[in-house]
């Protein structure tokens, strides 16, 4: 079964959106991915990641389907393009968001 990794602190109204749209697995940080078991990592093809917490090839490889990670911000400054690119995984960002502030 593939499934959808949310990690980082979303809003209330976020969480109600994700839930109705993919029904994610919420974590806090990337540093609990560890304890997600293997057969639930192996699953997981795309991950909503909010934070500045370091995304990278480590994290990466302990989801071994993982196809995207979308970044809730601007730019992707935590996630480790290079590794991402080398496992075949896209990342997009929301660029723009922020240009009237």
């Amino acid at each position: 079964m593939t499934q959808t990794l949310a990690i980082g602190a979303y809003s209330e109204s976020d969480i109600s959106d994700l839930k109705a749209a993919f029904d994610p697995i919420f974590l806090d940080a990337p540093a609990e991915l560890s304890a997600l078991d293997a057969g639930t990592r192996g699953g997981i093809q795309s991950v909503a990641f909010k934070g500045h917490m370091p995304f990278g090839g480590a994290e990466m490889d302990l989801l071994p389907a993982l196809k995207l990670i979308a970044n809730y911000g601007v730019g992707y400054d935590a996630i480790d393009i290079p590794a991402a690119n080398a496992r075949g995984i896209k990342v997009t960002n929301t660029p723009d968001v922020l240009n009237d502030d």
